[in-house]
């Protein structure tokens, strides 16, 4: 060996598998229209709660 020389293992740890796992990470659930149709339809429901002022005693 000389010296300095930066020797890389011949078996080293093997590297993490990184590729994407689709069918791992996916869950099945609501598309996003879905969850937009689901938010407006929300907050169209309470802009529609009527406010009702309490008669005042005088």
């Amino acid at each position: 060996m000389h010296k300095g020389l930066i020797r890389l293992p011949e078996q080293g740890a093997a590297m993490a598998d990184k590729s994407p796992r689709q069918h791992l990470s996916k869950k099945a659930g609501k598309s996003l229209k879905q969850k937009r149709a689901d938010k407006a339809a929300k907050a169209e429901a309470k802009s529609k709660i009527e406010i009702i002022p309490t008669p005042k005693k005088r």
